[in-house]
């Protein structure tokens, strides 16, 4: 019994940390470049297809994919309707590891063990690890599913296991309930799948219960994208939601199928299965495989309805608007000097972004409702993402000396841009603790005042072409050391009967105003040297 267990408790162990190693190491792989061959290739129906079977073939994880997707949504790069395809197909894409666990396949992941290892342990070669990680991890699925095997088969001889196993079958709702929880805990319904057939394998499954295993795991798999899109509001939660609306519909009708065939009679899914005539686990695979294959098509010829009512259900957000991308695409890489432009105008629109948080300050103090602070942040970071990813990407081409001079350039505005988003947000967090801790309202006008002077000063110096208003900027942003230490000492005498926290909120509020005024001399200077080579050219 202690070797049953063992190989039970050991192979279950391996094979889920072999598919964590496989999602690992393919993602690492992936990358940007994955991103970019989605963008590329969703504006053909029959490409969507073939991209939505990669995405789930390399990551293993519909909730992976489906906030893979969701982000491409959240910055502009796709379009929810045109997403929709690449969710229910990559649904397709997970399934196939299914068919390949139930291929006898001893040899090559003994192989792919002890080669992947050795790479790993000494870490050669270093470009190639994340290969060898997805190598090995697949090894141990294999090596887990055989020691599962060994462990099971014994199983079906022990009179204890046999009377659980009749108490089961006498409710299939049971068994699809069962596997719906054990798939929410595993975070994968094909590893519960897949543990099914090998179940099946070993005699300890029946083909229904099986067949309510399929499913219930599906639906387990939708529960989980489910629980983590809670966070999600607008398009990116539409996308996320597809998934879990492919699993429930996917379930209630194969389960209706499943029921009209076991208690009505009628041949249906079991019935065409058994017409392939391939040993138990094959049909099993293949079942799993009809499920997400057919709701892929089905649904993939219905995404316009289903796009209106993911909108109807969880309309688009203001955040959405702010975060997605106006003049970067992947394709403008294929032209360095267009796409140095086009970085250079989405990060002076990225910049125009910046007043917002001065906007919804005086929000607050006209007590016009609950200011959107947070969601300015997470749009600026957004997009800050995607400008650092295109600019890297932009350095990987041959691009001349002078294009480089200018992409460095927007590279330098870049990190003091979102320094300076950080401070100023800092700023304007702190200046909303002042209204509502009813602290000098002429003061506080006068930040908010000459917060919003310079932003929208440094905003028109990043869109204009002229020298003048740079020099403005310029002007406007030398040392002010002496202004605010004398600011300060002046405030604070007059101002005797504040209390320590009155006092430390003042201190910030006019250290992160002087580091405001700091961080935009900075870039102003970047924007001279901008226009400098902007002549040169």
């Amino acid at each position: 019994m202690a070797e049953i267990l063992g190989n039970l408790v050991g192979g279950t162990g391996l094979f889920f940390v072999g598919l964590r190693m496989i999602t690992t190491g393919l993602k690492q792989m992936a990358g940007r470049r994955l991103r970019m061959l989605l963008a590329h290739w969703t504006d053909a129906p029959r490409r969507t297809v073939l991209i939505g079977l990669l995405c789930g073939l390399i990551f293993q994880s519909m909730s992976a994919v489906s906030f893979i997707v969701a982000s491409l949504i959240a910055t502009g790069i796709l379009i929810v309707q045109r997403a929709l395809p690449i969710i229910f197909w990559a649904n397709g894409g997970t399934s196939l590891l299914v068919l390949v666990a139930v291929v006898d396949v001893k040899v090559f992941f003994l192989f792919a063990l002890g080669l992947a290892g050795l790479a790993l342990a000494f870490e050669k070669p270093a470009r190639y690890q994340p290969l060898a990680s997805a190598l090995f991890g697949i090894g141990m699925v294999f090596y887990g599913l055989a020691m599962l095997r060994a462990g099971a088969t014994p199983l079906g001889q022990l009179e204890w296991f046999d009377a659980a196993v009749l108490q089961v079958q006498r409710s299939y709702f049971v068994t699809f309930l069962v596997s719906a929880v054990l798939a929410v805990a595993a975070r994968s319904g094909s590893a519960v799948t897949i543990l099914a057939i090998t179940f099946i394998r070993a005699g300890l499954l029946s083909a229904e219960q099986t067949f309510m295993v399929i499913y219930g795991a599906n639906l387990g798999s939708g529960i989980i994208t489910w629980i983590l899109a809670a966070g999600l509001k607008g398009k990116p939660k539409q996308v996320v939601m597809s998934e879990v609306l492919f699993n429930l519909v996917g379930s209630a009708v194969f389960v209706s199928l499943f029921c009209l065939e076991v208690y009505g009679g009628i041949p249906l899914v079991g019935a065409l299965i058994r017409r392939t005539s391939a040993p138990l686990e094959y049909q099993m695979a293949c079942v799993h495989l009809l499920f997400n294959w057919s709701s892929a098509a089905a649904l993939s010829l219905a995404t316009q309805p289903m796009a209106r009512l993911l909108d109807r259900l969880w309309p688009p957000t203001q955040e959405e608007a702010w975060s997605e991308m106006q003049f970067l695409h992947d394709q403008a890489l294929q032209d360095p000097e267009t796409a140095v432009s086009l970085l250079d105008r989405e990060q002076s629109r990225l910049f125009s972004q910046l007043p917002l948080y001065v906007q919804e300050l005086r929000r607050v103090i006209s007590g016009n409702g609950k200011p959107a602070y947070e969601s300015i942040h997470g749009a600026f970071q957004t997009v800050a993402g995607e400008i650092e990813a295109f600019t890297a990407e932009l350095f990987r081409q041959e691009i001349t000396a002078a294009n480089s001079e200018k992409a460095l350039n927007v590279q330098n505005r870049q990190k003091l841009l979102e320094a300076l988003e950080e401070v100023v947000r800092e700023l304007v967090l702190n200046l909303d603790q002042w209204v509502s801790s009813n602290g000098d309202a002429t003061m506080r006008d006068r930040f908010v005042e000459g917060l919003d002077i310079l932003l929208l000063t440094a905003c028109d110096a990043a869109e204009s072409k002229q020298t003048e208003d740079v020099e403005l900027l310029i002007k406007m942003t030398q040392d002010r050391g002496e202004l605010f230490r004398a600011m300060r000492q002046d405030y604070m005498a007059k101002e005797s009967g504040l209390t320590f926290e009155g006092r430390q909120l003042f201190l910030r509020i006019t250290g992160h105003f002087e580091t405001a005024v700091w961080v935009l001399s900075r870039i102003a200077r970047l924007q001279q040297q901008k226009l400098l080579l902007q002549r040169e050219s």
